[in-house]
């Protein structure tokens, strides 16, 4: 039987077990910050350009082949279970996922930032789209 003071005891085979000093749950804090993080910066850009984030630049398209994703979860996770450490894999994917958001957030404040008036509401782009 498994017991930390963070878990209590729970029947968990080793590979699915955090340290004992647990960081169970500020990875997965971690994670679903990052999510919200990034969701906020995808939907600001379709808000203000009414585009995809992904369909900016080639730059975009190539963090959408490597960043966090569903497909990339799935990888990541299975590696875990071959290798045998799967509370190791959960970590990498909320890192993942971290970076993936920098990288969006930095490439929106880029792209919409004060000096580009293209990604105002009111720009060229999305004021097209209203009158039509």
């Amino acid at each position: 039987m498994y017991y930390s003071k963070c878990h209590g005891k729970l029947p968990l085979p080793g590979i699915f077990r955090f340290p004992a000093n647990c960081h169970g749950p500020s990875v997965l804090l971690l994670l679903l910050v990052a999510e919200g993080i990034d969701g906020f910066a995808k939907g600001s850009v379709n808000f203000t350009i009414g585009k995809l984030i992904d369909e900016l630049k080639a730059f975009e398209r190539f963090v959408r082949l490597v960043g966090g994703r569903r497909n990339i979860y799935v990888w990541i996770l299975a590696l875990g279970l071959i290798l045998g450490t799967v509370a190791g894999a959960f970590k990498l994917i909320a890192w993942w996922e971290a970076v993936t958001a920098a990288v969006h957030l930095a490439r929106v404040a880029r792209h919409c930032g004060p000096p580009n008036s293209e990604c105002t509401p009111l720009g060229p782009i999305a004021s097209s789209r209203i009158r039509n």
